[in-house]
């Protein structure tokens, strides 16, 4: 070993000493340099914009090579593999959005991404999902390649057993009977809107799979069916490629209503993936909100982290309630951070949501549980975990996606005691 580090350092010596090796040394500190530069540039565009602020201020990338683009993102994370994967995810969302020379740009992109030893870092579904969309219509042949890599690796292995296959599916049914209402459907995804209370796929932080083992000790508890079972039981055929919820490329919180859109196939899924994670989408949220005296402003733009992450919302009055202790606002969002329309309410306009358990969205039940309606149905509501946040409008152009899911039945009827309690 001692033996060949010495050789190794004698060649080095000889190099320096020549021509060539001097042009090779000049040309191997001017990358070093320039990966430098570029690690500082990407840290200080992902800290302070996440993905989207490096995706923002992208341009100038084709000057850049794959290799030294990836080591720069790996510098930039300072050891966080999560930064680095996003930093890389980002310039490849950025070869998706119409950029000259993009499908060749996210082929070194990825050549470099696979170079990297997998200790350091390895593509994640995302990035296959991206480099897929990049190279579909210039290099369609990749893009299977990367599809496939997608399939093998991220594919779910999740047993669904006596579920329909090849049947017609009873929309109907499904909204009567399970609240799931259809928007829109092609033979590639569907987009439907979600019932309040009922979670997208259950894990293991689930209601369903925290309690299995005190059901079998109880006895039948209340059906918590979820949005992925209750479609796959009814003939709706769901993409493969996400682990945790078949046909799942975004997801709404339990306690939130509306729309939602599945993916049919792999092919679509890695589409739609790339969609949101480019931000080509544009969502809305309804959000019955306690203003507790707040004098909100008719429209406005909260800017607070998420989680330590950048976050911006910006809202607008529908209407007020109730001499103005309740406002149901549309909401904005830019990020899509976990939680983001909830927090944002409740901390930064200091109006939680109602009904909300998690954010202060139960401050104002008891004042409310001395309406003789109110009392009987919003503990049902709590029961059933339900609380006033719905997932409005959802428009994907490239998809000619663009719906609106209604308010719920129940939202409507309590909107309606809090207008009675204002006039009584």
């Amino acid at each position: 070993v001692f033996h060949v580090d010495g050789l190794a350092s004698t060649k080095i010596v000889r190099e320096s000493g020549n021509p060539r090796g001097k042009q090779q040394n000049e040309s191997k500190n001017q990358q070093n340099k320039q990966i430098a530069i570029l690690s500082k540039a990407l840290g200080v565009l992902y800290q302070q914009g996440g993905t989207l602020g490096v995706m923002e201020r992208s341009e100038g990338m084709e000057n850049y090579s794959g290799a030294s683009l990836v080591s720069a993102a790996v510098t930039a994370s300072h050891g966080n593999k999560g930064a680095a994967s996003g930093i890389v995810n980002a310039l490849l969302g950025s070869c998706c959005q119409s950029r000259a020379n993009g499908a060749e740009k996210a082929l070194e992109l990825m050549h470099a991404y696979d170079a990297l030893d997998d200790s350091i870092l390895q593509p994640n579904l995302v990035a296959l999902c991206l480099a897929y969309t990049a190279v579909a219509t210039t290099h369609p042949n990749k893009a299977k390649l990367f599809l496939k890599r997608a399939e093998n690796v991220f594919a779910t292995n999740k047993e669904k057993e006596n579920f329909s296959k090849g049947s017609k599916v009873d929309w109907l049914k499904l909204e009567t009977v399970h609240g799931i209402r259809l928007l829109q459907e092609t033979d590639d995804f569907v987009v439907i809107s979600k019932p309040s209370g009922m979670v997208c796929y259950h894990t293991l932080d689930t209601t369903q799979q925290k309690t299995a083992s005190k059901r079998r000790r109880s006895g039948p508890a209340a059906d918590d069916t979820s949005l992925e079972a209750c479609l796959l039981q009814n003939g709706v055929s769901l993409s493969t490629l996400n682990k945790e919820g078949r046909g799942m490329v975004h997801r709404i919180d339990r306690g939130t209503s509306g729309c939602m859109v599945l993916a049919k196939t792999n092919r679509m899924h890695a589409i739609l993936i790339s969609e949101f994670f480019c931000r080509n989408v544009n969502k809305s949220y309804q959000a019955l909100v306690c203003t507790r005296g707040n004098n909100l402003s008719s429209k406005g733009t909260i800017k607070l982290d998420v989680e330590g992450r950048p976050a911006m919302s910006s809202y607008e009055i529908e209407t007020t309630l109730q001499q103005r202790n309740f406002c149901r606002i549309r909401v904005h969002t830019k990020q899509g951070r976990r939680h983001q329309v909830r927090i944002h309410c409740a901390q930064g306009l200091n109006s939680p949501i109602l009904l909300d358990p998690l954010y202060n969205g139960q401050v104002a039940m008891k004042h409310l549980l001395n309406n003789e309606h109110l009392k009987e149905s919003l503990p049902r509501l709590r029961a059933a975990q339900r609380f006033c946040l719905h997932a409005d409008t959802l428009c994907l152009p490239n998809q000619n996606i663009n719906v609106q899911a209604p308010l719920p039945g129940w939202w409507l009827n309590l909107e309606g005691y809090l207008n009675d309690m204002a006039s009584n």
